[in-house]
């Protein structure tokens, strides 16, 4: 179980990153039960007009992501893996910051630890956890990542709310920070 008071931070930091610029905003979550249970916290403290993905509702996510997409100054929120993270192209001011919270690692599953032990004994120690949890987790932050920029001048940002991303920085062309938000304003001409 996490630690509430991390939570905490996280919640704080997204919102600050959040009402830090008015720019379109993506903001990514490992789960749908970790984005509801931020859910209240963020409809309290982001002062920009939300939009939400909804889990088995299609259409009712393509309506709230068809109304961010025709402002400039909103926050969508979704989760990796699903359609709006891997599917969905952004280009121009559609998205020009992403914030990804979390590492998306596969859940635990019996499939997993067999396969993760298989490539042990065939690759070496370390090999499964390689190719069964960090390689799918990269992949995913790449897509959240790949919907900033899909033209050549398109121009974006990602923040990434998780220590352990810096484990990850030369796959993910990534540099660590420790202040995005003054970061984000920097980037995007804000004082």
């Amino acid at each position: 179980r996490k630690d509430p008071s991390i939570f905490s931070r996280i919640t704080r930091r997204t919102a600050k990153l959040c009402n830090a610029v008015n720019k379109n905003t993506l903001v990514f979550f490992t789960s749908y039960g970790m984005m509801g249970k931020m859910r209240p916290f963020m409809e309290r403290d982001i002062k920009r007009p939300m939009y939400w993905e909804y889990s088995g509702q299609p259409k009712r996510t393509m309506e709230e992501l068809a109304q961010f997409k025709n402002g400039r100054d909103g926050v969508f929120f979704s989760v990796m893996g699903g359609s709006v993270a891997e599917g969905m192209d952004f280009p121009g001011d559609e998205l020009s910051l992403a914030i990804i919270i979390g590492i998306p690692y596969p859940p635990p599953s019996l499939e997993g630890s067999a396969l993760s032990e298989m490539y042990d004994l065939r690759f070496g120690r370390g090999s499964g956890w390689k190719y069964v949890s960090e390689a799918p987790a990269t992949r995913k932050i790449k897509q959240a990542i790949g919907r900033l920029i899909r033209t050549e001048t398109d121009r974006g940002m990602c923040v990434i709310l998780d220590k352990r991303a810096s484990r990850y920085a030369s796959d993910l062309d990534a540099t660590a920070t420790k202040d995005p938000i003054a970061d984000a304003k920097k980037f995007f001409g804000k004082d």
